[in-house]
């Protein structure tokens, strides 16, 4: 069966892990503090809980505390989600560990913010310590989303307590294949241009899912220039020059073993602007370097008649015509092929100094290059 949406991006290699992580350590009687930051793709606690369907030993029981944060939750567990016992019989998290009507429950709370958070990390701190001598099917498990929480403050793990910070996560064989599925489908002109974008977007999108979902909807102009954009999604997301990169608030992560600063945020810092050159940079080499390499090859085979060796440069001499480079090409040819051909090697040949020299290729010069209209 085909996924689709956000269920496709939880069945990827690293987002599963995450949940097969999470679903793992409930199974094993485990209560779990999922620490995320914030702009935190959809649809977890769906494939959390769709991972656990074939579990009958747990009944979910989802506890939003978006409409009641401010209320202690001694005072909302008795009757709603713990039955069986009273306000009155409840002093701390551990008196849930006697409450035979527990037993069974896996209560998955969402909406904590973090005024509430110490409460509700209190409250499963001391039950999990009352449970851990328990049997595993005598207890009931905590489910507690923390978003945005600050590391510091996350509780430290023990027996019936595990934390799962979603931080690292995600790989880029992860955000590729999530472009492909967001972008399978896009119209392009020609199959470079369809290349460069899928590379660009995976580039300035980093290890965020959200932000590529929006630039999937972009066409090679404006992802060419991202600095024109990015500045509404730093705003969007409360951002501004003053923000410091923290996982918590999502603006920055670790990336197979690197830590990352989002692109949104580089945006909106006049430092950060060299950084998205460096990206856009890394993105058209990666796909325009071995375009050049075919065009080059093209024409020392079409012109091998013409083209000599050994041929002199300021530094050595050149002995093999394979090593011949694009310059060193366009100088043997320039007077001996027609004037449209002249353009394009000269062309091709800029395009190769300029990208050996770090520097980023305008939308225009890319639309030149790959002849798009």
């Amino acid at each position: 069966m085909k996924l689709s949406g956000w269920d496709y991006w939880w069945s990827l290699p690293g987002p599963y892990k995450f949940v097969r992580s999470i679903a793992e350590d409930l199974r094993r009687g485990i209560n779990v503090i999922v620490a995320l930051p914030r702009w935190f793709p959809i649809g977890l606690e769906r494939t959390v809980r769709n991972e656990l369907s074939d579990d009958d030993l747990l009944s979910w029981r989802p506890l939003d505390l978006a409409d009641e944060d401010s209320t202690p939750p001694l005072e909302i567990l008795p009757g709603r989600y713990v039955y069986g016992i009273t306000i009155d019989d409840l002093y701390d998290g551990a008196d849930l560990a006697h409450c035979n009507k527990f037993i069974d429950t896996l209560l998955w709370i969402t909406g904590v913010t973090d005024g509430s958070f110490p409460t509700w990390k209190s409250l499963i701190e001391k039950y999990a310590d009352a449970v851990r001598s328990y049997p595993i099917d005598q207890r009931g498990l905590f489910c507690l989303v923390a978003v945005g929480v600050k590391p510091s403050e996350l509780p430290r793990e023990d027996v019936a307590l595990s934390v799962k910070k979603w931080q690292g996560a995600v790989s880029e064989l992860d955000m590729l294949a999530w472009l492909h599925h967001l972008m399978g489908n896009k119209k392009t002109r020609n199959i470079i241009e369809h290349r460069l974008i899928m590379r660009l977007a995976l580039e300035i999108a980093g290890y965020d899912p959200v932000l590529a979902e929006d630039m999937a909807k972009l066409d090679l102009e404006h992802l060419a220039d991202p600095i024109k954009w990015l500045p509404v999604v730093t705003k969007n997301r409360g951002w501004s020059e003053d923000t410091e990169p923290v996982w918590e608030e999502g603006s920055c992560d670790i990336m197979e073993g690197r830590e990352i600063v989002h692109s949104a945020l580089l945006s909106s810092v006049s430092k950060g602007k060299k950084e998205i050159d460096r990206l856009l940079w890394r993105a058209q080499v990666g796909v325009l370097f071995p375009l050049l390499e075919e065009e080059r090859r093209a024409y020392l085979e079409e012109y091998a008649s013409q083209i000599r060796v050994p041929f002199r440069t300021e530094r050595a001499v050149i002995q093999d015509r394979e090593d011949l480079e694009l310059g060193h090409i366009y100088y043997q040819l320039r007077n001996r092929i027609s004037r449209s051909e002249r353009e394009r090697l000269r062309m091709l040949r800029d395009v190769r100094n300029a990208l050996a020299h770090y520097d980023v290729l305008s939308y225009e010069k890319l639309c030149n290059l790959l002849g798009l209209e």
